[in-house]
């Protein structure tokens, strides 16, 4: 995952909107007391809220007026790892949930039809490209946090316990799930006991298409989460062995994360904080300040990988994101200011020469 852009406004300095664009390599220069430390405690504060960490936020002391809610909106590209993760992670939540959407069914034969072609269920990945928090100091629940998911080009908002959100105020809710064995049953797929009906690959398939026709007439489309009991349970050998259930679990552990009980939320939430604590964002654990809810153990050969890549590195005794950065404008600001060919300012003016 990388940050591409970021959206302050009444957080801490940031007292009116602030757009900042980031591109693969960003400095920030500027006086003390111009935003970057804060701008550094705009990602770590979404990061903690992700992993579920909001409680522990004073909100109030946040916001630049308190009399207002700030915001921070980060706009995001995933990794093609990523997105084939949040694929699978689709697949086995299916997976799991549809013991609760079909009275009645062949659990092996449905096993070895998942294994064989579940992930095309799913696709083309969806994608996130936006996450914003809006804080409102003093509140019962204390900020809203709304993901922009993509998906085969359309862009759609999801809401933690509300889900996918349709173009009705009020009306009828549905699970995925339930939308995607619903649309098997129309293609003559069947795993019925005595009766499976298996048709090969539904490559006509187009879950896209038909999570935006049921938008528009639903409130909304719950996601579904990975169910322990049954993807670990008897009849979904075929699941466990599949590969693409293999990538995923090895996805999820590298990030210190366990396969069960999974939700979207969490998803992000290790997506998010393992890409912003190492130098190397495309691995790594999350910030030893970001607490996860599941852990696992982290093999010795991964810890050996890892300590090699970074020994060449002058190590703090904390490395956190605001320690790497502050350590990159240090060594920035060692060369020649005026000599630098380009600058990258946040907000509002400063002086020609950084303090």
């Amino acid at each position: 995952m990388k940050i591409t852009k970021i959206c302050l406004e009444n957080f801490l300095s940031y007292g009116q909107r602030c757009d900042i664009n980031l591109q693969d390599i960003s400095f920030l220069v500027g006086p003390n007391g111009s935003g970057k430390t804060n701008l550094l405690k705009a990602i770590i504060t979404m990061g903690k809220v992700l992993a579920g960490q909001g409680k522990d936020i004073d909100l109030g002391a946040y916001s630049y007026d308190q009399s207002k809610p700030f915001s921070i909106e980060l706009e995001i590209r995933l990794s093609d790892q990523e997105k084939q993760a949040l694929c699978y992670w689709l697949t086995a939540s299916y997976a799991g949930e549809n013991a609760f959407t079909t009275s009645s069914f062949d659990i092996t034969q449905f096993s070895k039809f998942l294994a064989q072609y579940g992930p095309t269920l799913f696709s083309p990945c969806p994608g996130i490209s936006k996450i914003s928090l809006h804080g409102a100091p003093y509140n019962q629940y204390p900020f809203d946090l709304i993901y922009q998911l993509e998906w085969n080009g359309n862009a759609y908002n999801y809401i933690p316990m509300r889900g996918l959100i349709g173009t009705l105020t009020s009306g009828p809710l549905v699970g995925l799930s339930t939308l995607v064995a619903n649309q098997l049953v129309q293609y003559g797929y069947s795993f019925s006991p005595g009766n499976v009906k298996i048709s090969g690959s539904p490559t006509s398939f187009n879950l896209p298409q038909l999570i935006s026709n049921t938008l528009s007439s639903h409130q909304a489309i719950i996601l579904p989460v990975i169910n322990q009991q049954f993807i670990m349970g008897p009849g979904y050998e075929n699941v466990r062995a599949a590969h693409w259930f293999i990538y995923l679990v090895k996805f999820l552990q590298e990030r210190g994360w366990g396969i069960f009980n999974t939700r979207f939320e969490d998803m992000v939430a290790v997506i998010f904080n393992s890409s912003i604590i190492h130098l190397d964002q495309w691995r790594g654990l999350p910030p030893t300040d970001i607490e996860l809810r599941q852990t696992t153990d982290v093999t010795p050969q991964y810890m050996g990988e890892l300590a090699g890549a970074l020994s060449p590195l002058p190590l703090p005794r904390k490395l956190t994101a605001e320690v790497v950065m502050h350590t990159i404008f240090e060594l920035y600001t060692s060369e020649s200011y005026e000599t630098s060919k380009s600058k990258v300012r946040l907000c509002g003016d400063y002086p020609s020469s950084p303090t």
